[in-house]
């Protein structure tokens, strides 16, 4: 041990990380390396036994973190739920199952001697191992957005199968049935279920969904939206969906476009929606960014901003997330992207710190800002580098020129009011400042720094996706 504190960044330049440390004692074996899939897939079966058995052992007597146990037992205890909520899930969870007396009033909200839902008996079951399975910074971030009105949504991500608890957990927060949230022994009421004008947050059946990855083409991936298990490979997904499909409780969206379009339809109905990855492909593509978790967004609209949450996240790369352009479906660069769009949790602060997201988000929220001003202050040079002689006739025949000599506009909020004026009264050079360079100088911008294969179909769809964004947008 060189160092003796938890830091999940590296403190010094030549030092690894004991995690790095383990898996360099047992790499995975890579595809160049054994090609037999049925025999890789079992030595690294092995291996990945070999680290969890190092791992979990690491504070113990006798391995390197023994003087860090101290600490280790801090942070597990803040993941702890209060004394009194584990005494009344472990006396509830003593009494005998489907008996009339297996009831709680110090678990439920719903009354005195009332019997659990099934959803809190699913709860009182995941917590009685006195640990929260959500983060409680997590649920302070969405009270906290909530309590300032923001609009926001969440959409919940996993490589893993622990969906299920997820949203049992997260849907009694919204329900005030959360032993931890329901104003019971201490705790505060926490309610977003859609009654008495709350917000309505829970994660419902048709806003959870599966995504495939057949390859990194925009083509071959799917979202089967409605759907909670999976089959082995994307080529085998619409048959194994086909009953729920002809039921309508399933449906199935290929490419890229067709699965943003679609997510976006479910958010127009739902706040918060929860979708199952392809660990699979992205474990058979040795664990690349561009086989990860999809992330397609559109970094021009300065309406709304993605901000994925990830610890897998590393300093230099992806890792875990592919961040495409949702509408060329390019990859965007990670300097680009990093502590603004994509921010690596730190898992201990998370935990120790309750406003741990909060701050994070705000500070991806300035990072934006500071990037849109800088995009504000390049357009405004832009605007002034135009030619001042542009000829009115040559450019718009049918224009009629009332003031030859038209004062420079020198902000959006000129140009907006020259906009609201009728067309035929306003000189050329106006007239296309505020209709149309708006929206082609930053899509001009986006091609200049993409650089996508196709651009002309590229300002097209750009150009038609954001044509409506300069009415929407306050100066």
């Amino acid at each position: 041990m060189t160092h003796n504190d938890i830091v999940m960044e590296c403190p010094e330049d030549g030092l690894i990380s004991y995690h790095q440390y383990v898996d360099a004692l047992y790499p995975d074996v890579l595809i160049s390396e054994e090609p037999v899939e049925e025999t890789r897939v079992a030595i690294n079966r092995e291996r990945k036994a070999s680290k969890s058995a190092l791992t979990t052992t690491f504070t113990q007597r006798g391995h390197p973190g023994e003087s860090l146990k101290s600490y280790y037992k801090k942070i597990m205890s803040a993941m702890e739920v209060p004394k009194a909520v584990h005494k009344a899930i472990a006396a509830y969870l003593d009494k005998p199952e489907g008996s009339a007396v297996r009831s709680s009033p110090a678990l439920s909200n719903n009354g005195e001697e009332n019997s659990l839902s099934t959803e809190e008996e699913k709860l009182a079951e995941l917590l009685k191992t006195n640990r929260y399975f959500i983060v409680p910074s997590f649920f302070q971030l969405v009270t906290h957005l909530t309590n300032q009105k923001r609009n926001f949504a969440v959409l919940f991500r996993t490589f893993g199968t622990d969906l299920d608890n997820v949203t049992t957990e997260f849907n009694c927060f919204c329900e005030g049935i959360h032993p931890c949230y329901n104003g019971k022994n201490g705790t505060r009421l926490a309610r977003f279920n859609g009654v008495k004008k709350s917000r309505d947050l829970r994660i419902h059946q048709d806003a959870k969904g599966v995504i495939y990855r057949g390859s990194t083409e925009a083509g071959d991936a799917l979202l089967a939206l409605g759907a909670s298990s999976r089959v082995s490979a994307l080529e085998k997904a619409e048959e194994y969906y086909s009953d729920e499909i002809n039921r309508g409780e399933v449906s199935v969206h290929r490419g890229f476009s067709n699965i943003h379009i679609a997510t976006e339809q479910v958010l127009k109905n739902h706040s918060v929606l929860a979708f199952s990855d392809d660990y699979d492909w992205w474990a058979k593509n040795e664990c690349r960014a561009d086989a990860g978790k999809l992330l397609l967004m559109d970094a021009a609209d300065s309406n709304c901003q993605h901000i994925f949450f990830d610890d897998n996240i590393e300093n230099d790369n992806g890792s875990i997330v592919d961040v495409r352009d949702c509408i060329s479906a390019e990859p965007l660069h990670f300097g680009h992207v990093k502590n603004t769009y994509l921010v690596k949790v730190d898992s201990i602060k998370a935990i120790m710190d309750i406003n741990y997201f909060i701050q994070s988000v705000n500070e991806c929220e300035q990072r934006r800002s500071e990037e849109l001003q800088a995009g504000e202050q390049l357009e405004e040079e832009e605007w002034e580098e135009l030619p001042k002689d542009l000829s009115p006739n040559a450019l718009q025949p049918h224009t009629l020129v009332r003031n030859p000599s038209p004062p420079k506009v020198a902000s959006r909020q000129a140009r907006k009011s020259v906009a609201d004026a009728a067309p035929i009264l306003i000189p050329t050079r106006e007239y296309l400042h505020s209709t149309i360079f708006p929206i082609l100088a930053p899509a001009l911008r986006v091609i200049e720094l993409e650089r996508p294969k196709d651009p002309v179909s590229f300002l097209a769809a750009y150009l038609l996706q954001h044509q409506h964004d300069q009415a929407q947008k306050k100066y």
